[in-house]
C-alpha cells in the first residue's frame, strides 16, 4: 500500500482591511486537524495569484502559469522552490511556450506534463535542462474545436495510470477520454467510453476512476473502469450511516477537489467562504475493488481543518505530491 501522503493548501489572505491578498503555502496537520502555523513557502509577488497549475518534482514545489485578476490575461510564468530549504525563495524557471490558465499538471519521470491552457493542448517540462518541448501532434486535434479566446479547457485534472504508463486526460470538447503514452509518445482516443459532461471533481486509482455526479444540491460518488467500460457498483459498509453515501453541497459552496492520499484514502476537500471563514470540512473516504468488480467504501469520516490565521482566510488551492 502507498504511503500517506501530506495535503498542502495555498492560502489567500486578507488583513487588517486591505483589498489584495497575500498568499502562502501550508502543510495540513490531519491527525490535528489544522494547518502548520508557519508557512512553508511565503509567495513571490511576481507569482501570480489567480488560476494556476501547481505540481511537484520531489522537494521542489512548481507553479505554472494563471492571471493576476486585473484584465485575466494569462501568463507563461514557471517559477519553483524547495520546500525542503523555503528560505531560499522562489527562482523563476524557463517560462512556457504558450500562456496558460487554469491548466492541470502532472509529474512523470521527473517531467511536468502540462494540458490545457492557450494555443495549444499543452508541453513537457524537464527541470534538468530548464527547457519546455511540444507533445506531438494528436490524430483528433481537429476535433478540439478552439474557441475565438484560443483555450483548450478540461474537464477535470489530468490523472496518471502509471501501470499502463499513460495520462488520462479529459478535453472539455471531446466527449471520451485521451490517453497519452508517454514512454511511446502516442495518443489514443478512448473512444469506446462516452462522458457528455464530467465533474471536475475526480482521481483516478487502482484502475478506478472515481468522480462526483451531481443532481441538484446533491454531489454523489461514482466510480468507473475505464478499461471495460462500466460503472461500478458502489458497496458500503453497513456501519455506515445512509448519509455518508451523499456529499451533501449547499448552494453557498463555491468549489470542492478529490484528493488521493495513499493507502486507499480519499479525501474531498471543501472550500466555503461564505459560511465558514477558518474551519474547512474534509470528507475523508477508504476504498477499494473487491474481487466481485464492485468497490467497497469501508469508512467515511468528517474532519474540520482548523485555519487560525489572521484576517479573511481562502483556501484557492489543494495539493498532494504524487505516489
Amino acid at each position: 500500500m502507498d504511503a500517506e501522503i501530506p495535503l498542502y493548501l495555498r492560502i489567500g489572505r486578507r488583513k487588517d482591511g486591505r483589498k489584495e491578498q497575500e498568499f502562502a503555502w501550508y502543510l495540513a496537520d490531519l491527525k490535528e486537524g489544522r494547518v502548520i502555523s508557519n508557512p512553508i513557502v511565503d509567495e513571490d509577488s511576481r507569482i501570480p495569484p489567480w488560476d494556476i497549475a501547481a505540481v511537484f518534482v520531489g522537494s521542489y514545489l512548481y507553479v505554472l502559469g494563471g492571471h493576476r485578476g486585473s484584465d485575466r490575461n494569462p501568463v507563461t510564468d514557471v517559477f519553483f522552490v524547495d520546500t525542503k530549504r523555503p528560505q531560499e525563495g522562489w527562482t523563476k524557471a524557463s517560462s512556457m511556450r504558450c500562456p496558460r490558465i487554469r491548466a492541470s499538471a502532472i509529474t512523470v519521470g521527473g517531467k511536468i506534463y502540462v494540458f490545457g491552457g492557450e494555443g495549444d493542448l499543452g508541453e513537457i517540462f524537464d527541470p534538468t535542462t530548464n527547457s519546455w518541448d511540444q507533445f506531438p501532434q494528436p490524430p483528433f486535434v481537429d476535433c478540439l474545436g478552439f474557441g475565438p479566446d484560443r483555450r483548450v479547457y478540461l474537464d477535470c485534472p489530468v490523472q496518471l495510470d502509471s501501470v499502463k504508463r499513460r495520462i488520462l486526460i479529459k478535453f472539455k470538447k471531446l466527449s471520451c477520454f485521451v490517453a497519452y503514452y508517454f514512454e511511446e509518445e502516442r495518443w489514443t482516443l478512448l473512444d469506446s467510453i462516452k462522458f457528455n459532461k464530467l465533474s471536475r471533481v475526480a482521481v483516478f486509482v487502482d484502475d478506478v476512476f472515481y468522480f462526483l455526479r451531481h443532481f441538484q444540491l446533491f454531489r454523489y460518488l461514482s466510480a468507473f473502469d475505464l478499461d471495460n467500460g462500466k460503472t461500478l457498483d458502489l458497496v458500503w459498509s453497513a456501519d455506515l450511516e445512509s448519509d455518508a453515501k451523499v456529499v451533501k453541497c449547499s448552494t453557498y459552496t463555491g468549489w470542492c477537489v478529490m484528493l488521493r492520499l495513499g493507502k486507499g484514502k480519499l479525501c474531498l476537500a471543501f472550500n466555503d467562504v461564505y459560511v465558514c471563514n477558518k474551519w474547512h470540512p474534509l470528507l475523508m473516504l477508504e476504498v477499494g475493488t473487491r474481487p466481485d468488480l464492485k468497490v467497497e467504501v469501508s469508512r467515511v469520516s468528517c474532519k474540520g481543518l482548523q485555519v487560525d490565521l489572521d484576517g479573511r482566510v481562502e483556501i484557492t488551492y489543494y495539493l498532494t505530491p504524487q505516489p
